[in-house]
């Protein structure tokens, strides 16, 4: 535990603007690691003044290495978890810690009407109720094929409506 707090110090140290929900990549990690066994190794070797039983380097290496191995194994699993209990919730919803995640059916939607004169059956580009008013002269489309007067100005926001049509009488 103590290394691995050494290790995400050191990370920190490293990259300092790394956002804090993206995972480190694996070689960020291994350099931390190896960065923090160099380190306690000079500190262990530099602590002992009396010459004592040689141990292998390489076993030390080695069970640094497999110590590694588990961490990013472990680290690895926690972030396949994560991604796969955050896409089953909404974006906006917090999973507490031992909380299941739950699936929530997708959202309805209601029909969404025409902007122009509020039927349901058509948008605003088939409105019929447009072209009445496009052949009288009230309105037209500009290149943003957006509804506008035709000064090529949008209809006044002051004049109030359900509707783009009440707003475009009123203006009239």
């Amino acid at each position: 535990l103590a290394a691995w707090t050494q290790i995400q110090s050191r990370l920190n140290i490293v990259k300092p603007n790394h956002t804090v929900g993206t995972p480190y990549t694996i070689m960020e990690i291994l350099l931390a690691a190896t960065f923090y066994f160099k380190q306690a190794s000079a500190i262990s070797t530099d602590a002992i003044t009396t010459p004592g039983p040689q141990v292998k380097s390489e076993e030390a290496i080695i069970s640094g290495i497999q110590w590694l191995e588990q961490a990013i194994n472990m680290f690895t699993g926690r972030i396949q978890h994560l991604k796969t209990s955050t896409s089953s919730r909404p974006p906006n919803q917090q999973l507490l810690p031992g909380q299941p995640p739950q699936n929530y059916p997708p959202p309805t939607r209601a029909p969404s009407p025409c902007n122009f004169c509020g039927g349901d059956d058509h948008y605003i580009g088939a409105c019929p109720e447009a072209k009445h008013y496009i052949q009288d002269g009230k309105i037209c489309w500009n290149a943003k094929c957006r509804v506008v007067l035709p000064s090529s100005t949008y209809v006044p926001h002051h004049y109030q409506g359900t509707w783009l049509k009440d707003r475009v009488d009123m203006y009239h």
